[in-house]
């Protein structure tokens, strides 16, 4: 019965994904959460059965396979399975160690050893204990070598935060420009080819394309990158694009614009959408795509200064003048977080504080350690 329902749930999987639906985005995260409820289920039902005892009587043959399985036969499956492809050497060494050994070889385990035991096989109910005792070693082995290993074949990001910015407006593309300044990871994401020039000029990487389509979703390479703010124009784009990535980078890591027409109503939830939606809102009240393009146009720009012991935030607040606009905090470990920051920041922590300064502040030197 086992092997049926296994193949009827494939052909399942076969037919949705070939059925072009319009909603296979949400179905797949409603299958992410299922999935999760229902291996750590079986996890639970396989291993109700198992007997401690025999996995302390394994023989070292058993080990010995058990060795093999990891350090020849998973090798050599996967240098023989990545023949031909464009895999890097250092990507399949990770792949060769990093083994996912799991809820199906743990499933087929305990279904064929069962079976095997009814007709007759005497050692074959050490079958799952030895499928068990290769995922305990695995994941102790992987889970504890792998952010080293990733790290010694330069697989790893050494960026903590890295940022998409959605919306190439002139001054957004500075934003970028000022934040590759800091060592931080960029993205600027736009559909329209002309608005990404100047940032191709400086060297910023960019995406052409409609952040929304399915494609994009495929083929952009989110590993460095661990917030996103959508700045477009189209203030209700912006929540779309957030409530579309918060579910993958997380609420708190999403930001958008905020809405400039709420601020003109007398009854703010007309047009105000909900708190359920969307992103963390950026900067104060009155900071919308409109400010930016209205400042920038006049010499606004940002700026970037280090803290110190000697210059610190209670000197930064008193020497620049009302009308700078705080715009993001980069702490010392390389976290990026955007204005209004979370307060259990400790001002001993910020590396460096970005700010949105008129004209006549980007001329004075504030501070000899101000970029």
């Amino acid at each position: 019965m086992e092997p049926l329902l296994l193949l009827a749930t494939t052909i399942l999987g076969i037919t949705l994904a070939n059925q072009n639906l319009k909603t296979l985005h949400e179905l797949k995260r409603f299958k992410e959460y299922v999935t999760i409820l229902l291996v750590s289920s079986t996890f639970i039902v396989l291993t109700a059965d198992i007997d401690p005892e025999i996995i302390k009587h394994l023989q070292w043959q058993s080990w010995l396979v058990l060795a093999l399985v990891i350090f020849i036969f998973r090798p050599l499956a996967v240098y023989l399975s990545t023949i031909g492809t464009d895999i890097s050497k250092q990507e399949r060494a990770l792949l060769a160690w990093i083994a996912p050994r799991g809820i199906v070889a743990a499933s087929v385990a305990g279904l064929f050893g069962s079976e095997l035991s009814k007709i007759g096989y005497a050692d074959a109910e050490l079958l799952l204990p030895m499928v068990f005792a290769l995922i305990i070693m695995t994941v102790l082995l992987h889970g504890l070598t792998i952010g080293w290993l990733a790290r010694k074949l330069n697989l790893a990001s050494i960026h903590p935060d890295g940022i998409m910015i959605v919306g190439a407006a002139d001054w957004s593309t500075r934003l970028a420009v000022e934040l590759q300044k800091n060592d931080i990871p960029v993205m600027l994401i736009d559909t329209q080819w002309a608005q990404l020039e100047s940032a191709r000029m400086q060297n910023i990487p960019i995406h052409y394309g409609e952040v929304l389509s399915e494609r994009t979703e495929e083929v952009l390479e989110l590993a460095h990158f661990t917030k996103l703010v959508a700045v477009t124009p189209n203030e209700a784009y912006n929540t779309l694009i957030c409530s579309l990535f918060a579910p993958e980078l997380g609420k708190r890591n999403v930001y958008e614009l905020r809405w400039s027409n709420v601020d003109k109503l007398s009854d703010e939830s007309v047009n105000k959408p909900s708190e359920a939606i969307g992103g963390d809102r950026l900067f104060i009240d009155g900071v919308d795509d409109e400010y930016f393009k209205k400042t920038y146009a006049e010499g606004w720009t940002f700026k970037s200064t280090p803290l110190t012991e000697e210059y610190t935030l209670d000197d930064y607040l008193n020497s620049n003048p009302e009308s700078t606009k705080l715009i993001c905090l980069i702490t010392k470990a390389g976290f990026v977080n955007f204005y209004p920051w979370d307060q259990n920041i400790e001002p001993e922590d910020i590396a460096i504080l970005m700010s949105y300064v008129p004209p006549q502040t980007d001329t004075k030197k504030i501070n000899s350690g101000e970029r």
